[in-house]
């Protein structure tokens, strides 16, 4: 052996090459006697004394196996496996046969190193594998066996590890056992080391995993035994979230069982047990259990629901599903209480069911839900398979559509109301190359049901589901009319949309519509005289991207009286926002154009504008009441604009370049307002900075309504600046002594909780100059009892002061006085026009009774009330100067009569004696304005 060595000559070294990257090498050594051998050195079987002349008994070797590729070893040792193993393994190790027993290699020994920077198994990766290995009489052990795989797509993280060890009875064949702890190992990357299994999940798992099976039959798995302790703190599959996640397991006969399940998903408590076989189909059985005690989000369970609003509430579910992971099937059942739910506003929601799931179909059955306000029962079963058929129905009583429509992505039809009816429907296999179509029945009623915003007494429709496609058809009546719908949902894009295609539009036809509904139906009982009729149509693309379409409003009447015969406008949409323009035509004698403009998919920012040109003030105003068509004649213009949504506002000016107010002659009127509104029947009317010119005076008034909660409530300011009474009273003619008359002053105007003009209250206070008895309507009656002398001329000064309240207006003074004449007035006029007053007038001079009357005011105190007894004298002291009179009736027929022994008013004496003996300072300290001053040179 010498001859074939290049070593020493007690060694030879031999390297030998085969297909692949394998070097050995080998040196043999020459027979020592046993108590030379080295440690290190494997022991050798001696079955009997041997002589010193015989030859070597082991054979000593090195070998080294660097690169190897697995899958030609495997090839090439003759195991096949249809699991897919790769990658490449460095073997170093010291072997020792004996010669004798060459044989038998379980007389073999030998240990080392096995390492690999990274072997596959299917899709998965382990790194840095390395092990220990130490063989002899036939056992095979693996020490330190270790292995890292790496987090997927996440840098900078510790990968996951295991180690442990591992035995294998060889030859003899025997057992083999494995232990192993793992520690944040990622469950991504071993679900790709299942061959055929596709699942979507991500997180670690650490534990301690214990196996067993036969050497013999290793690759096999339904042979190996074992249990496993495994826990998590965060797992996400197929998009849900399960946290605190620890199951105990125990595999045996090829079947992997979970004695104990305990994890949380989506913050419900959930508990379990389950079986899956680790051959063939994988086949599995799971028993699912919920106990939910807290409100949680339930979106996040159906995150593919895609659902707008909050879907919150207390979940209680027993689920058992079997199936196979390779290939993926299922079938599934069980029962799904949900409680305290939230469902977008609507709060209180409780709902029950069974259901059952499998590949190609979902059946739902014993349905009963307490949502939305209403109640729903009903079935379903809708397969998954294109060949298979369903059918489902849904009852429904008092559900508010436009709480559960909230649920809802980009609802291709809004609709309002408690609704009460029934879906049904049939779902026939597809036809061969066909989408499926599904046909849908819809019969619904409800006392204020609105569709697109149109009121509806019922709707009633069909449907046509083509893929995912529905296709549908409603009919409903509304205010006397009807309107007609039609689209798909989802919309396709207008580059996705097929070309050409019947049902590429969706189309709206409102017919009939009549207007004198709109008062019954919507609550304006005023506007019951109203007549005409709405039509309308629409069409748009089914995303809601465009369209367009007209609306014309026909026979407008307030009564019998014609106010419109045609007015039509142009209806135009462009993603998602819709135009009205060019509205427009003749109204009471005028011209009305408007434009709007509506978000559809965020109401707050809708606007619209209107122009009425001189209109009719009559004809226009008649619509509020036959009161308020008094209130304002001549050609009026009404220009507006504002937003109309959950609060509305609205800004404009109302103007009359000559006509009358309240039978007041006004030439340039400009009103300018703002109305805002918000929900819950919130509102105000402010009118600020109005001017009106009457003759060569203006009149200013300024006024807030507010409403809501608690009633109305009214504040206004009217200042009248330098107005002839003329114009105020303008059927008293031109006669020249009664035309120069004129009023200055303010009327402040108040009221809470107003129902009416009873409940107004307000102060009037003013000045009046050069004016005429006869130039104040309530007193021209008055004129035929006094000496004509004292009236030639008008009265220099004057004021009035009164009060409203109760819908009463007390007057407590009206004054008016010249150097020759005073007449005093006092008492009520009602809102109705009734009339109670005391007039007392004196006309002429007053002789050597001045210095009496002066002796009188003496007597006259500054503050306070007059005394009684200077009440009386005075009254006797001017029974035969003056003339007092009643006047009764109504405004517009008073009745006036002499009163001969009446007493005068306190109001009266401090007017006739503050003439004569009240300084000019005192009077205004009285609030006598400058008539103090008219007599106080009066000292004839």
């Amino acid at each position: 052996m010498q001859d074939l060595g290049r070593g020493p000559a007690n060694s030879y070294e031999s390297q030998s090459s085969s297909r692949g990257p394998i070097r050995t090498l080998v040196r043999c050594a020459a027979p020592r006697p046993a108590q030379e051998k080295k440690p290190t050195d494997p022991p050798a079987k001696t079955d009997a004394p041997k002589k010193d002349d015989e030859g070597p008994t082991t054979l000593d070797a090195t070998i080294r196996l660097r690169d190897v590729d697995v899958a030609q070893l495997l090839e090439k040792l003759q195991i096949k496996m249809d699991y897919k193993i790769g990658g490449k393994v460095t073997v170093v190790a010291s072997v020792a046969v004996p010669v004798a027993s060459a044989a038998n290699t379980g007389a073999y020994q030998f240990s080392g190193e096995v390492t690999s920077p990274a072997l596959t198994f299917e899709g998965l990766t382990v790194r840095d594998v390395a092990a220990r290995m130490v063989y002899t009489n036939g056992k095979l052990s693996l020490t330190n066996l270790s292995g890292k795989i790496d987090q997927p797509g996440k840098f900078g993280l510790a990968p996951g590890s295991f180690k442990g060890s591992a035995t294998m009875a060889v030859t003899p064949a025997g057992d083999a056992t494995a232990n192993l702890t793992i520690d944040n190992i990622p469950l991504g990357q071993i679900a790709r080391a299942l061959p055929g299994v596709d699942l979507a999940v991500s997180g670690t798992v650490s534990g301690k995993v214990d196996l067993k099976s036969q050497y013999e039959k290793l690759w096999d798995p339904t042979v190996w035994s074992g249990t496993a302790v495994l826990t998590s703190s965060e797992i996400v599959a197929e998009g849900r979230t399960i946290k605190d996640v620890k199951f105990s397991a125990a595999l045996a006969k090829g079947v992997l069982t979970m004695t104990e399940a305990r994890l949380t998903l989506e913050g419900i408590p959930v508990t379990g047990e389950a079986t899956l076989g680790v051959s063939d189909k994988y086949p599995f059985t799971a028993v699912v259990r919920t106990t939910g005690t807290e409100v949680t989000d339930l979106r996040k369970l159906v995150p593919e629901a895609g659902f707008n609003a909050a879907v919150e509430g207390v979940l209680e579910t027993e689920s058992k599903v079997t199936g196979t992971l390779s290939p993926v099937s299922f079938a599934a059942s069980g029962t799904v209480t949900a409680k305290k739910l939230t469902l977008g506003r609507s709060s209180a929601n409780h709902i029950a069911a069974k259901w059952a799931l499998t590949e190609d179909r979902v059946t739902l059955t014993d349905l009963k839900a307490d949502v939305f306000g209403g109640t729903i029962t009903g079935s379903a079963d809708v397969p998954f398979a294109a060949d298979k058929a369903g059918k489902f129905e849904v009852n429904f009583k008092e559900v508010d559509v436009g709480l559960a429509s909230e649920l809802v992505p980009d609802p291709p039809v809004r609709v309002t109301g408690k609704v009460t009816g029934k879906v049904s429907g049939a779902i026939p296999p597809a036809k061969a190359g066909e989408p499926r179509v599904g046909n849908i029945a819809l019969d619904v009623t409800a006392p204020k049901l609105t569709v697109q915003g149109i009121p509806a007494e019922r709707l009633v429709g069909k449907a046509a589901l083509k893929g995912k496609v529905l296709e549908y058809e409603l009919e409903g009546k509304t205010l006397g009319g009807s309107f007609e719908l039609k689209g798909r949902y989802p919309g396709q894009k207008k580059d996705k949309a097929p070309a050409g295609g019947a049902n590429d539009r969706g189309s709206l036809k409102v017919t009939g519509i009549d207007l004198s509904r709109i008062a019954t139906d919507i609550g304006f009982q005023s506007l019951a005289p109203l007549r005409g009729r709405i039509d309308a149509n629409f069409d748009f693309d089914n995303d809601l991207s465009t369209g367009s379409g007209r609306v014309a409003i026909t026979g407008v009447r307030w009564g019998n009286e014609l106010l419109a015969r045609e007015v039509t406008g142009v209806l135009v949409m462009r993603d998602g926002v819709v135009d009205l323009s060019d509205f427009a035509g003749r109204v009471a004698g005028g011209e009305l154009r408007a434009r709007a403009r509506v978000y559809v998919s965020d109401p707050r920012r809708n606007f619209f504008s209107v122009a009425l040109s001189r209109v009719d003030a009559k004809q226009m105003l008649a619509l509020a009441g036959a009161d308020a068509a008094d209130l304002i004649d001549g050609p009026m213009t009404l220009v507006a604009r504002g937003r109309l949504g959950g609060e509305t506002r609205v800004s404009g000016s109302l103007s009359l370049p000559r006509g009358s107010v309240a039978g007041v002659a006004v030439t340039d009127l400009v009103v300018p307002f703002e109305v805002s509104t918000a929900p819950g029947g919130y509102g105000r009317l402010s009118v600020q900075n109005a001017v009106i010119n009457a003759g060569n005076g203006r009149v200013q008034p300024t006024l807030t309504v507010d409403w809501g909660y608690g009633g109305m409530r009214v504040d206004g300011r009217i200042r009248f600046i330098n107005v002839p009474i003329a114009a105020v009273a303008p059927q008293l003619g031109e006669n020249a002594l009664l035309g120069s008359g004129r009023i200055t002053g303010r009327f402040d105007l108040g009221g809470q909780n107003v129902r009416s003009a009873a409940d107004l209250t307000g102060n009037l206070v003013a000045v009046l100059n050069n004016t005429s008895v006869r130039e104040i309507p309530v007193l021209r009656q008055v004129t035929p009892f006094l000496n004509p002398a004292g009236l030639v001329k008008p009265f220099q000064s004057g004021d009035v002061r009164g009060s409203l309240s109760n819908g009463v207006f007390r007057i407590d003074r009206l004054a008016l006085a010249n150097p020759t004449a005073q007449v005093f007035a006092e008492g009520t006029i009602t809102t109705t026009g009734r009339i109670d007053l005391t007039v007392v007038a004196h006309t002429g001079t007053i002789g050597p009774s001045t210095r009496g009357l002066r002796l009188f005011g003496l007597r006259l105190p500054l503050i306070g009330p007059v005394p009684v007894g200077l009440i009386r004298d005075v009254s006797d002291f001017l029974s035969n100067r003056t003339v007092r009179l009643t006047v009764t009736g109504t405004t517009s027929n008073p009745v006036v009569r002499v009163n001969v022994g009446a007493l005068l008013r306190e109001e009266a004496v401090r007017f006739f004696l503050s003439r004569y003996v009240v300084p000019a300072g005192a009077a205004e300290v009285l609030g006598l304005g400058g008539l103090g001053a008219l007599g106080a040179s009066d000292d004839k």
